[in-house]
This record gives C-alpha cells, sequence and structure tokens, in this order.
C-alpha cells in the first residue's frame, strides 16, 4: 500500500477543494470581496436543459461551472509574488452575473456561488481537481462560458463568448441528434414502402398473367367449336 503524503500535489488540491464546498453559499454576485481564489456557480431554476442540475434539499450539489480568479499579471509570471490581487475573484463572478443577465432564457436570480479566497500558487491546481471531479456543463460541453473580455492589445479580436449561442449549441446538438433519429425512422419507412410497391409489382403481375390464361381458354373453346362446326354443318 502507497504510503499517504499530505504534500502529493492532488492530495494539496482536494484540501483546497473541501474547504471550498464547505463554505456557504452566496447569490450571484456576492457581496463585494478582496482577494483571488477559485470558485463554483449553482443553478436552482427549472430550465429544461439544466434542471437535473439544480440545487435541491437532499441531492449532490453539482456546480454548473467552476472556475479560478488570479492577481493581475499572473500570465507573464506574478505567481507565488504575494502582489496585492484586489478584487479579482470578486470582479470574475461580478463578470459572469452580467454574462447570465444577457441571456434571454436564464435568470441571475437562479444562479448560486460558492467561492475560497487562495494563496495564489495553489489556485490553478484547486481549479483543476474541481473541473476533473464534477465535470461541470459549462467546462466541458457549453464552450465559452469562462472566456475573459478581450484585455490589451486584444480589444480589435471579437469577442468568443456569448451564452446564449452556447446555450444554443446545446439544444442544436439535442436537434441534430432528434434528427438523426427521424431520418433513421424515415429510412425505415422507406424501406417498408419499397417492400410495399415490391409486393404491389408482384401482385400487378397476377392479374397480367390470368388475362393471358384467359385468352388461352377462349381460344381453345373457339377451336373446339371450328371443329364441332365442321364435323356438324348445317
Amino acid at each position: 500500500m502507497k504510503p499517504f503524503n499530505p504534500l502529493e500535489k492532488r492530495n494539496l488540491a482536494k484540501s483546497i477543494v473541501y474547504e471550498l464546498l464547505s463554505q456557504n453559499i452566496h447569490p450571484l454576485p456576492p457581496p463585494i470581496f478582496e482577494g483571488a481564489g477559485v470558485y463554483a456557480l449553482y443553478y436552482s431554476g427549472s430550465h429544461d436543459v439544466y434542471a437535473p442540475l439544480a440545487l435541491s434539499p437532499g441531492k449532490e450539489e453539482k456546480p454548473i461551472y467552476v472556475g479560478k480568479a488570479v492577481p493581475p499579471g499572473a500570465r507573464i509570471g506574478g505567481y507565488g509574488l504575494n502582489t496585492p490581487p484586489g478584487a479579482v475573484l470578486f470582479n470574475r463572478l461580478k463578470e459572469h452575473a452580467l454574462s447570465i443577465e444577457q441571456a434571454e432564457d436564464l435568470d441571475l436570480t437562479d444562479f448560486r456561488c460558492r467561492y475560497l479566497v487562495v494563496d495564489d500558487i495553489w489556485i490553478p491546481l484547486a481549479e483543476t481537481l474541481l473541473i476533473e471531479m464534477y465535470q461541470p456543463v459549462w467546462n466541458t460541453i457549453v464552450s465559452g462560458f469562462g472566456n475573459h473580455a478581450p484585455g490589451k492589445g486584444r480589444h480589435k479580436q471579437p469577442a468568443t463568448f456569448n451564452l446564449q449561442r452556447s446555450t444554443c449549441n446545446l439544444q442544436r446538438s439535442t436537434c441534430n441528434l432528434q434528427r438523426s433519429t427521424c431520418n433513421l425512422q424515415r429510412s425505415t419507412c422507406n424501406l417498408q414502402r419499397s417492400t410495399c410497391n415490391l409486393q404491389r409489382s408482384t401482385c400487378n403481375l397476377q392479374p397480367a398473367t390470368f388475362p393471358l390464361s384467359l385468352r388461352f381458354l377462349r381460344r381453345t373453346c373457339t377451336s373446339k367449336r371450328y371443329q364441332v362446326y365442321f364435323s356438324h354443318p348445317p
């Protein structure tokens, strides 16, 4: 048996995840606070697509999305330098709230969040384990929800996130599956029709054979009449 190592990466990540899951659930966005860290978003509404994930008493809490917010400068090697992060985690949650408000078929009041302020060096490790553990829908199926707004040097590039389009793509995938099933049923139906047409052709062939037999009998009968006529003239 492998000895337990509390400093192993996975065990370190688990300790952060369990601490996050022990935090209270807040409305989205929560009250303003300072710090960087990890978070989880939850859904509690009745949308058909996300109803299986909705929060309810006695049901396992499954996040619809998990993410992280790192201090400014993390993209260029700012981890572990103890730079004051400011309200980056709060701002990240606020960005998500604004994005959800833009969707026509989602209500922001149906969303909740958990968050945990974490020392910057452990943030990516905790996010990786959260995604691995829960496979949240908006992390794994609906792409684009977590994309940041374009920053410096990227302001001319088109934004890649559109929540309505992401939700629509999920619905289109379901629709395409239904269409594929429908096409399969139509193919089966066409096969049945082809079989039916073949049976009808066979049926049409039989009446055609019948008049031929009838004509043969008539000719035979006429020939016999001629024989009778010649043997017994009037």
